[in-house]
C-alpha cells in the first residue's frame, strides 16, 4: 500500500507464560517496528491468549500497519484473532490472522496514541476422533511511523517518505488526478498514482480545537492553585483561548485568575484571565495579536474565596483553545 514501507525491528514487550522473542537491530528515522512471537502446543478446545503491551517509540506515534505470519493456515481447525485496544480497554481494531497478511490503517491515521494493548488469540477447534494437539506459532509486527510534520504542512513524515514526497508542497497535484497531495492523504488514496484518488474532495481542517479543565475546592481566605496542560498534535500556533467558569450556588466574593505559559515557562500574551462576580457561569477570552508558536501550553489557575463562612466554594474551570497552521 505504501511505496517504501520497510520497517526495522526495535523491541518487544509481552506478558504471558508462552514463548516470546525479540531482536533489536537499529533505530530507523522514519519507521520502527515492535515485533512479538508466540507459540504453544494446543489441545482440542484449548485457547492461547497472549497480551502484548506496546509503547509507541518517541516521535513515532502513528500505528501504520500490523503484519502477521502464523502457521494457522496449515490447519483447517486453527483460529487466530488480533485485538488492538487503548490503555482503557477500548477496542480499536479486530483482525483475522487466520491467513497470513499485512493490514494498513487508512489515512489520515487515527491510531495516534502513546500506548496500546494487543491481545493475540489462537484456538484449536479440532474435535475429530484423533483429537491431536497442534502447535501454534505466530509472529506479529507492529509498524510505527514518524508522526512529526515536515515541509510545514499537516502531513506526517512517514507518509510523505513512503512516496518519496519529502519537500513536495502539499497543495501540489503530484500525479495529475485532480487531487492535491494533502487531499490524497486525508482521502486515503495513493498520491503518486493517477488511478488512485479519493471518492470526493476531503474537507481539510485548517485549525484544531482542544479543551482541558479542572475543579478547585477553595476555603475562605485560602487561595488554591492548579495547573493544566495542553499539547497540540499537528498545528502549533495558538490563536486564542476561552475560559469558562462554573461556581457552586454558595459562591460569593470569589475570583479566578489564570496565566498562560509556554513549554519554557514564558508568559503567553500580556493579559490574563480574570473571573469575578456572583454569576453562575462566565466566559473570558484571551486573544493574541498574532498566533504564537508553542509546543505546549501550561495554564496556572488561582482560585480565591473572600467570604467569612467556613464553607468551601467549588469552581469548575475549562479552557477551549484553537491552534492554527
Amino acid at each position: 500500500m505504501y511505496k517504501n514501507l520497510t520497517a526495522i525491528i526495535l523491541a518487544i514487550v509481552s506478558y504471558t507464560t508462552v514463548a516470546a522473542e525479540a531482536n533489536v537491530i537499529k533505530i530507523d528515522p522514519v519507521f520502527e517496528e515492535i515485533t512479538g512471537a508466540a507459540s504453544r502446543n494446543l489441545s482440542p478446545g484449548q485457547r492461547l491468549t497472549q497480551w502484548v503491551f506496546l509503547e509507541a517509540p518517541a516521535g513515532k506515534r502513528h500505528l501504520v500497519s500490523v503484519k502477521y505470519d502464523t502457521n494457522a493456515p496449515d490447519y483447517s481447525t486453527m483460529d487466530c484473532q488480533v485485538y488492538i485496544y487503548t490503555e482503557s480497554n477500548e477496542l480499536l481494531k479486530k483482525l483475522n490472522c487466520r491467513t497470513d497478511g499485512e493490514f494498513y490503517f487508512e489515512t489520515p491515521i487515527t491510531m495516534n496514541l502513546e500506548k496500546y494493548k494487543v491481545k493475540i488469540s489462537a484456538y484449536n477447534s479440532d474435535f475429530t476422533s484423533g483429537r491431536e494437539r497442534k502447535w501454534f506459532t505466530g509472529k506479529f509486527d507492529f509498524t510505527f511511523g514518524n508522526s512529526n510534520h515536515v515541509d510545514n504542512d499537516y502531513l506526517p513524515m512517514w507518509w510523505k517518505s513512503s512516496y518519496d514526497l519529502i519537500g513536495a508542497d502539499s497543495i501540489l497535484d503530484y500525479d495529475g488526478d485532480g487531487f492535491s497531495i494533502a487531499e490524497e492523504y486525508f482521502g486515503g488514496s495513493n498520491p503518486i498514482s493517477v488511478d488512485s484518488f479519493p471518492a470526493h474532495k476531503p474537507l481539510l481542517e485548517t485549525s484544531e480545537k482542544f479543551s482541558v479543565g479542572t475543579s478547585l475546592s477553595v476555603y475562605p481566605l485560602k487561595p488554591m492553585t492548579e495547573w493544566v496542560k495542553i499539547k497540540p498534535d499537528n498545528n502549533k500556533r495558538i490563536q486564542f483561548i476561552d475560559m469558562e467558569v462554573e461556581v457552586s450556588d454558595n459562591a460569593k466574593r470569589q475570583s479566578i485568575r489564570a496565566f498562560v505559559y509556554n513549554e519554557n515557562n514564558d508568559r503567553i500574551g500580556t493579559g490574563y484571565f480574570y473571573y469575578s462576580g456572583n454569576d453562575l457561569a462566565s466566559q473570558r477570552r484571551l486573544i493574541l495579536d498574532e498566533p504564537i508558536q508553542v509546543e505546549e501550553l501550561n495554564i496556572k489557575i488561582i482560585g480565591s474565596h473572600y467570604g467569612f463562612s467556613n464553607q468551601r466554594v467549588q469552581y469548575n474551570v475549562k479552557f477551549n483553545t484553537v491552534f492554527v497552521k
